[in-house]
């Protein structure tokens, strides 16, 4: 695609499940890193390095993005969020004391972006906030401006 090479680990086509562990951050430049971010360790290290090495993180995701999107595998993948303590863009930590979890990477991602009350990154823009299924506490209850904690 557009000269982007996707070699993506064999694990991901082998399982039925497949359990994507992300710990949630804020970024200056990507505004979360997350489940989608975490997702980028699914290539081929080799493969990784060298997209990194010509493309930015967010250029990255959108095209791994597109990947998922169009791959046809027997294998889910749950998205499972560490929102305990959250690292700042400045390396301070708050703790939220937050699990996020759903199928879809960019939801988890939306949902953290709410919550941190953070301008959205550019993947994370045509994600609907409303059309995200939310269970438990809802957003309001636990949103926090995190960049000025």
């Amino acid at each position: 695609k557009e000269g982007f090479v996707f070699e993506i680990s064999q694990e991901v086509f082998k399982n039925d499940l497949v359990i994507n562990l992300p710990i949630l951050k804020l970024d200056s430049k990507l505004g979360v890193k997350g489940a989608m971010e975490n997702l980028l360790r699914f290539w081929k290290k080799e493969s990784y390095l060298g997209q990194k090495y010509l493309y930015g993180d967010e250029e990255l995701i959108l095209k791994l993005k597109e990947v998922f999107d169009g791959l046809v595998t027997k294998s889910k993948i749950l998205n499972v969020a560490d929102g305990t303590i959250i690292q700042k863009s400045d390396k301070q930590a708050v703790i939220l004391d937050l699990i996020l979890a759903s199928f879809n990477p960019q939801n988890v991602d939306r949902v953290f972006a709410e919550i941190a009350m953070i301008p959205l990154s550019q993947y994370l823009k045509s994600v609907k906030i409303e059309e995200i299924e939310v269970l438990g506490r809802q957003i309001g209850e636990v949103q926090w401006e995190l960049e000025k904690a």
